[in-house]
């Protein structure tokens, strides 16, 4: 018979906001452990009920620290699986919990993790040099790209138990960190502006929706679940300007079921200017929108990009990234290796090739930090360059006009 768990601990409002604490053991020092949240919620009986719901999640939480005992014996799989407990419940910039996507990286990191003896050793006897093996091999089996999230997982779940009184320092610090992955080129390198203008006028008669979500996703670079995640409300048709605030994801927390609508990725909001051309497409795509709504008014929230099945939804990008594949086949060799996504990067690479600044590029792509931004695209950077050292010449050598 499957049991239930009751809320425990200390719950009051104080200074504007519900304050919880829950004990949930000792540390290895003997002081005790706790639990502790803030839930931002009015002290009437709604906010009662929400910070309620919090006092459970952290019961759980306190129970799991409390079984796993001290973290003094805590091996890294329980390292880790403390850690995901943790931060499903409280991670995120908000500290609201983790993304869905994040969430579901960290479980196929850990399905690695759980392959090697490593796992089952005891932090405490874990030195920088048995990471740093584990490191190489993931990336010589899997990639480097799962061996540097494998080496973020382990990383923040001993800073996590260090947190809770675990004696150590954290040899994931000292191991050698699995080197960033570069960009995937291929696919990017094929995008041209004359390949786009191809892709637009393939689908252009036979999938109106898409061709509106193709031009938006090609002129603004925004990430596919951005783009997803536009409300009307978002765009500016006479300002020629639109705001990203939103991204819907792949997931089943406070959301549709398989969808979920969040913060975007860097969880910021920023807005960028569109052409006249793209602010025409997307006022057919609106009469195209109105036109739909009236035939069949179900109580939208007016996503610019509904799902054809349910308007009171945002598209999926699954179902986005499966019409790309038709567009694929409709084009052939030029879009060979080509994903959905690389419409981002053509945008980020094209802007670098005018001779735009890091600054503004990052902007576009609604990156916080411009450091980012050159980063991911270094690879792109030498043909600017190559360019810029004939620009030089041609002005010494008196060729350039």
């Amino acid at each position: 018979m499957a049991t239930t768990t009751k809320a425990r601990g200390s719950l009051r409002f104080h200074q504007g906001a519900w304050r919880i604490a829950i004990r949930a053991g000792r540390h290895a020092d003997g002081s005790d452990r706790w639990v502790r949240e803030t839930v931002n919620a009015p002290n009437t009986k709604a906010g009662q009920r929400a910070a309620e719901k919090v006092q459970l999640a952290c019961t759980v939480e306190a129970d799991r620290l409390k079984a796993l005992g001290s973290p003094r014996n805590h091996t890294l799989l329980d390292a880790i699986d403390a850690y995901m407990a943790w931060v499903k419940l409280h991670g995120g910039k908000a500290k609201h919990g983790a993304a869905p996507g994040t969430m579901n990286s960290y479980r196929d990191s850990r399905k690695i993790v759980v392959a090697y003896p490593l796992a089952q050793r005891k932090v405490t006897a874990i030195a920088p040099a048995h990471l740093s093996a584990m490191y190489e091999h993931v990336g010589t089996s899997r990639g480097q790209h799962s061996a540097l999230q494998v080496h973020r997982l382990v990383h923040a779940a001993i800073n996590h138990a260090r947190s809770n009184g675990l004696p150590v320092e954290n040899p994931a610090a000292a191991a050698r960190k699995p080197t960033q992955p570069k960009m995937r080129t291929k696919g990017v390198r094929k995008l041209k502006p004359s390949v786009i203008a191809a892709m637009l006028s393939a689908v252009q008669a036979s999938d109106p929706y898409y061709f509106a979500w193709l031009r938006v996703s090609a002129m603004s670079g925004a990430r596919p679940s951005s783009v997803a995640g536009l409300r009307w409300g978002d765009i500016d048709l006479d300002a020629g300007t639109i705001r990203f605030e939103r991204a819907a994801v792949a997931g089943t927390v406070d959301g549709y079921a398989g969808l979920t609508v969040k913060a975007t990725k860097a969880e910021n909001v920023y807005t960028i200017a569109i052409d006249p051309t793209t602010v025409a497409i997307l006022r057919a795509h609106r009469r195209w929108w109105v036109e739909r709504h009236l035939a069949k008014p179900d109580g939208t929230d007016e996503w610019v990009f509904p799902s054809t099945r349910d308007m009171r939804k945002p598209a999926h990008v699954r179902a986005m990234s499966t019409r790309w594949y038709r567009v694929r086949r409709l084009l052939g060799a030029q879009l060979d290796g080509v994903r959905l996504y690389d419409l981002r990067h053509y945008v980020a690479t094209q802007m670098f090739g005018q001779g735009d600044d890091p600054i503004t590029v990052a902007g576009r792509l609604g990156h916080t930090n411009a450091n980012t931004t050159m980063a991911i695209y270094a690879d792109f950077l030498p043909d600017r360059d190559r360019d810029s050292a004939d620009r030089l010449a041609a002005a010494v050598d008196g060729t350039g006009g």
